[in-house]
């Protein structure tokens, strides 16, 4: 992770395709004028990560949950179930991998797993490889030495042992059961509300972060999986997110980084990424919107000033790492309860609304549910907010 997070962008919207909020609130004048409509596709570009959006260590293997048995569909696709949620704060014990926990010599993995199948020595650390996992661990001698208490000057080299754990594969599990190829929704239910959500637009991946105890656990998403896990030491991490695991019942008002969606904020000149191309455009005189994958964005025609941004499908997600079709009690152990609540019946099926403020109460976040999955995501100005 360490060397693959370079920058990302802050998400947070949930996704949803045309919102209605009582009065006022339709944006259905955008695709009743003239209509512009073009494919484009989305080339791979080569740009540093955005900074998009916007948890802790060891505990024996005893103690370790099973991950549940996968399932197969007919075209062999590998399914999860969604897991229940685990309802825990994050702990020490969920810097440990199988019971190894970070600054344990690297003498005590090697006697559990053998003899590593590569090492490749530094001048400072080791690596160590198996297949599907890589380990990082100071010199025993060195770190001995650099920890002599008789030493005059204060050394800069205060670690020892294992400083990480890289998961690309295998049967490596998490302390509480997240392995390569888990669900990202199982991610979120299992640790709960991520620190940060960073967005590798170039590579269309996520990452979900979370620390504490000068230590960092993170989830690499790709096509809603984990493709890769990182558990690592991280001095600026010392106590991590502030918030109670389940936080349901919290209705205090959302940050403004939560009225942004794919690094986009409201009242600002839209620029899109160079790693991304626009799909679709709707227009009419006064308004467009600018559809790419996962999301889309609703602005001014003249200035380009940005209205709304939505999410359109699960290539897309908020910065609490909600995305479109994840479960209802997903989205609530994530965000808490609704400010306020309303019946969407603009459509065919009607929709619950719940709806959440800013402290101004001059912006909204729009989540809409059918069949207790989330089915848009919205953030735009609050109509109902006397200017």
């Amino acid at each position: 992770m360490k060397h693959t997070i370079g920058a990302a962008v802050v998400l947070a919207v949930l996704l949803g395709m045309i919102p209605s909020m009582g009065e006022a609130f339709s944006y259905e004048a955008l695709t009743t004028g003239t209509t512009v409509s073009e494919s484009k596709g989305t080339p791979e570009k080569k740009a540093d990560l955005k900074k998009a959006g916007s948890g802790t260590p060891s505990s024996p293997a005893a103690k370790k949950t099973l991950s549940p048995t996968v399932e197969k569909t007919e075209k062999t696709h590998v399914v999860e179930p969604l897991w229940p949620i685990h309802g825990q704060p994050i702990s020490d014990d969920d810097f440990t991998l199988h019971g190894i926990a970070l600054g344990d010599s690297i003498k005590v993995l090697i006697g559990m797993k053998g003899n590593a199948e590569a090492i490749h020595r530094g001048s400072i650390q080791d690596t160590y490889a198996w297949k599907g996992l890589k380990v990082s661990a100071y010199d025993d001698f060195l770190a001995k030495y650099m920890n002599r208490k008789d030493l005059p000057v204060h050394q800069a080299i205060t670690a020892k042992g294992i400083s990480d754990f890289y998961i690309t594969g295998g049967d490596y599990q998490t302390d509480r059961g997240i392995r390569i190829g888990s669900r990202r929704e199982n991610v979120l239910r299992s640790y709960g509300r991520p620190d940060e959500v960073l967005w590798d637009g170039n590579h269309a991946s996520f990452y979900l972060l979370y620390s504490g105890y000068k230590k960092e656990l993170s989830f690499l998403i790709h096509e809603d999986q984990v493709q890769e896990i990182y558990i690592g030491w991280n001095e600026e991490k010392a106590l991590g997110l502030q918030r109670n695991y389940k936080d349901i019942y919290n209705h205090s008002y959302l940050p403004d980084k939560d009225f942004s969606l794919a690094g986009l904020s409201l009242h600002q000149a839209f620029k899109d990424y160079p790693f991304s191309e626009w799909e679709k455009k709707m227009a009419n005189p006064q308004e467009e919107i600018w559809y790419y994958p996962g999301y889309a964005v609703r602005m001014t025609k003249k200035e380009k000033m940005i209205c709304a941004v939505f999410l359109t499908d699960k290539k897309m997600l908020t910065s609490r790492g909600l995305a479109i079709g994840d479960d209802a009690a997903t989205a609530e152990l994530l965000y808490g309860a609704p400010h306020k609540l309303e019946m969407d019946t603009t459509g065919t099926t009607p929709r619950t609304c719940y709806i959440y403020f800013n402290r101004a109460k001059d912006k909204v976040l729009l989540m809409y549910l059918k069949d207790k999955k989330v089915d848009g995501i919205v953030v735009a100005e609050n109509p109902q907010k006397k200017k």
